[in-house]
């Protein structure tokens, strides 16, 4: 069961970002195009924007757009190792309860067929007196 735990708890530091991973949060990267706009928005609004303004904009998108895919797989990545953990587990679960099931039905067999076969010996006595 440590398996999917550990998938789990990287599952949840990749999508918060405090993986190790060399892409930032999808978070932070939204958050720094957000604020390249709203530079390049008040540039426009004074009157200094030039071509190469325009230029450096298509390319910041263009990296963070990148950079959130590459989350994106990560994350996705994450997700297929948990689920891959999971039915590893829920395959071990299913296994040892059909083994366990065999076992009980044998060990019923072997100690309540007795105490069945008395209680009708008993119990036929009963009537039969």
């Amino acid at each position: 069961m440590d398996g999917p735990l550990k998938d789990l708890a990287k599952l949840r530091a990749v999508t918060e970002g405090t993986s190790k991973g060399k892409n930032p949060s999808i978070e932070h990267s939204l958050d720094s195009l957000l604020q390249t706009l709203y530079q390049v928005r008040s540039r426009l609004e004074a009157g200094t924007t030039t071509e190469d303004t325009f230029a450096l904009l298509a390319q910041t998108v263009e990296a963070k757009k990148k950079e959130i895919d590459e989350k994106q797989k990560e994350v996705y990545n994450a997700i297929a190792r948990v689920g891959k953990a999971l039915d590893k587990v829920r395959t071990c679960i299913a296994v040892s309860g059909w083994r366990y099931a065999l076992l009980l039905n044998r060990l019923s067999r072997k100690c309540c067929l007795p105490m069945i076969h008395s209680s009708h010996r008993i119990t036929r006595r009963h009537l039969l007196t």
